[in-house]
């Protein structure tokens, strides 16, 4: 069965997006930001769907050179994954970021952090988790067309 972002209709409330949704496919991401946002999950658990969850990232960067900023970030996937428990959906998170290429490897370095604190939350909340692979986008740690980008989590001992 093909599935379909709430994102298409992310300026719809979700309660009328998932019916709508329902109308087309029974396996719905629910993209969990602005009015999709999953507070509670109410809403989705009143709709007979197969739900995956792409996470929050407006905001989110787990991979900040900023100790503050990853953790912040991390907190609100642990967050999101509570939500993503109670109503049995995987996660898809975005990768972190870096600004200048003269902190890519620190960047890098977070985003491995943010891997083991992630992999620890997605243990305690029994779901699933994975990376979106944001292909052609240099800055992101996860910004390439192969497997080349696996390297950096290779050294991730909680994965």
């Amino acid at each position: 069965m093909i599935g379909i972002s709430s994102f298409c209709l992310s300026e719809t409330p979700l309660d009328t997006a998932l019916g709508r949704l329902l109308e087309v496919t029974g396996r719905i991401e629910i993209m969990d930001e602005g009015l999709h946002f999953l507070s509670s999950t109410d809403v989705p658990e009143s709709y007979p769907a197969r739900y995956s969850i792409h996470a929050p990232f407006h905001g989110l960067n787990i991979a900040s050179v900023f100790e503050p900023i990853r953790r912040a970030s991390i907190g609100v996937l642990a967050d999101c994954f509570s939500a993503a428990a109670e109503i049995d959906a995987p996660v898809v998170i975005h990768p972190g970021y870096f600004a200048w290429e003269n902190e890519r490897e620190l960047a890098l370095r977070q985003f491995r952090q943010s891997c083991e604190d992630l992999a620890a939350a997605a243990r305690e909340y029994s779901v699933a988790f994975s990376f979106e692979n944001m292909a052609g986008m240099n800055f992101s740690c996860c910004g390439h067309r192969t497997t080349s980008g696996v390297r950096y989590l290779s050294g991730s001992r909680s994965m």
